[in-house]
Parts: structure tokens; C-alpha cells; sequence
């Protein structure tokens, strides 16, 4: 259902990183904490066929006003935007047709309120890093009034990608030397 000249193409896949607060089953589905971003995902899915309507990078879908997704959740609502890793975020299926896969992310209230302000482009910048988009409840926002809290993990998951290079640069130079003593 995309607009007439919108580029966007007709059919779209939904993709969401998660990391489960329990165990992905019939029985760990009776917690709403593990079965939210489940439901969501589902009922975003099957949005554009009950709606009459379509979904595309920069979208946002929250209840009006903005409600947790459930008890003891600052999530409201959930955002959609462009794939950041390869492979491409489209797949030609024929020369006409094509499917687009965007990744479904959770967003805090300060997030959504972000995003509707300053538009699409907002929240594709607050959430430029893979690992930001993993949906995890203890995800802290990457929006203004969490800036504090990303940064300080941000600062710290940095410094142990840089531990572990350096970690592997030594691994690689001891290998190399342990080969010229063979």
C-alpha cells in the first residue's frame, strides 16, 4: 500500500536484533517481559494488511497518547528504519519488484518525542551503531534525556572493542614469533 512515487518498494520484511529477557517458548511467552517486542513485531507485520496502509524507514507507531508496552517498561512505542549492514536492505525478486527489510527498534518516550520533532532523520542518527538497535529491556535511551547514560556505556563499550584488538593484535604478534622459533 506505498504511495503512488513513493520509492519505497511494495513489499517489506521486519527485522528485529532482540535479546530475550527469558526463554523463547510457549511457557517463557506468559511473562509480557519476554513477550512484548514478540507482539509488537507481529502487530507491526500485520499493520499494513488490517490498516490499509504501509510501513517504511523513518516510521513511527505508538498509541496515542504514548503508553509503556507493558508494566515496568519505559518503551512507548517502536520505530522503523533502514538496515545498517549488509546485505543491502533490498531484494530483487524480478525487475519489478523488489522487498525491502527495515529493522524495528523499541523506542523511550524521549526517543519518540526526538523524532517527532526533529523527523526521520533524527532517529536514524540516534541510533547509528549496530548495537544500539539490539531491543533489550534494560536498554538505556539513546535520546536526550538519556544522553548521560549512553555515553557512559557508549565510552565504556568502546573501550573494550579497543581492549579486545589490542588483545588480538598481541595474540597475532606472539603467533608470529612463536612461528619463526618453530
Amino acid at each position: 500500500h506505498v504511495p503512488d512515487g513513493d520509492p519505497a518498494p511494495r513489499f517489506a520484511k521486519l527485522v528485529m536484533t532482540l535479546v530475550p529477557a527469558g526463554e523463547l517458548s510457549q511457557d517463557g511467552f506468559r511473562d509480557e517481559r519476554v513477550y512484548w517486542p514478540i507482539r509488537h513485531l507481529k502487530q507491526l507485520a500485520r499493520m499494513p494488511h488490517l490498516l490499509d496502509t504501509w510501513l517504511g524507514a523513518g516510521q513511527t507507531v505508538s498509541t496515542e497518547p504514548p503508553t509503556p508496552v507493558t508494566d515496568g517498561m519505559s518503551f512507548c512505542a517502536m520505530g522503523v528504519l533502514e538496515l545498517l549492514d549488509e546485505p543491502a536492505p533490498r531484494l530483487p525478486v524480478r525487475d519489478d519488484l523488489q522487498i525491502a527489510f527495515y529493522q524495528v527498534v523499541a523506542l523511550h518516550p524521549d526517543e519518540l518525542r526526538a523524532k517527532l520533532e526533529h523527523g526521520a532523520g533524527q532517529l536514524a542518527d540516534m541510533f547509528d551503531s549496530e548495537w544500539l538497535r539490539v531491543v533489550f529491556n534494560e536498554r538505556p535511551s539513546v535520546g536526550p534525556d538519556g544522553t548521560d547514560v549512553y555515553l557512559a556505556r557508549h565510552q565504556r563499550g568502546r573501550t573494550l572493542v579497543k581492549l579486545a584488538a589490542v588483545l588480538l593484535f598481541a595474540t597475532a604478534v606472539f603467533d608470529l614469533i612463536a612461528c619463526q622459533l618453530d
